[in-house]
């Protein structure tokens, strides 16, 4: 069946995202080392993490609230340092922007941009992602006709809910849209048991491995010369 929408995952689908986040990393911790030299003395990168999975495993809808959590968490890192809460939350705003701001830093795969203009000549295009990237400021937005995030629909990708959410959005039934990813549980298969049809991007994983997707792909342009080629 010839999807009605192409739906696309983000992080590591459209750009590797572990050199990313380990940037945005180094830059929060370096802006709260900035605003509290004393935190350094005190407190490693590495050690940055501890409130955010501990909020995490307190509250779980954190994880459709990812900005939330990380401002939550920085919050708790400045509390120890920062009498004032007034203080802590401005603190904490300036310190995340230094964080999203390095977020934003992606390089797309190759194949990214031109598969994205090539199959955007044939087929509406929508982002739906579990993350804060903005695509806007990386210069992506233009590709798509919807853009959506779990921290939007209320929801976050493996729950149904999500699919289900964002569904409703383009008005479509599942068997219509086709949605692209990496994450075999949170990508594929869950879309897959929401009645979507589904396209693993595998890139350098071991593209043997049982998998519900409908298409399996090495990369994007891969996947536009299947859904392109005649029949």
């Amino acid at each position: 069946m010839r999807p009605q929408l192409i739906a696309f995952d983000l992080d590591d689908t459209l750009w590797p995202n572990r050199d990313v986040m380990q940037a945005a990393e180094a830059a929060q911790y370096r802006a709260l080392c900035e605003r509290v030299p004393a935190l350094s003395e005190h407190l490693s990168q590495a050690e940055m993490s501890a409130p955010r999975l501990a909020l995490l495993e307190a509250d779980p809808s954190y994880y459709r609230r990812i900005s939330d959590l990380r401002r939550e968490s920085i919050v708790q890192l400045l509390t120890p340092w920062v009498d004032n809460e007034a203080d802590r939350q401005q603190l904490a705003d300036q310190v995340f922007q230094q964080f999203w701001q390095a977020r934003q830093r992606v390089t797309p795969f190759t194949d990214t941009e031109k598969a994205l203009k090539r199959l955007g000549q044939h087929f509406p295009l929508a982002a739906w992602s579990n993350g804060n990237a903005d695509l806007s400021t990386i210069g992506l937005a233009h590709h798509f006709s919807h853009i959506t995030r779990a921290e939007v629909l209320g929801a976050a990708k493996p729950d149904p809910e999500f699919f289900r959410r964002a569904l409703a959005e383009h008005h479509l039934p599942p068997e219509a849209v086709l949605y692209v990813g990496d994450h075999l549980q949170h990508d594929i298969e869950s879309a897959a048991n929401c009645g979507l049809m589904t396209a693993w991007i595998y890139r350098d994983a071991d593209a043997t491995v049982p998998h519900q997707a409908t298409w399996a792909c090495e990369d994007l342009h891969q996947l536009a010369e299947q859904l392109l080629s005649p029949a």
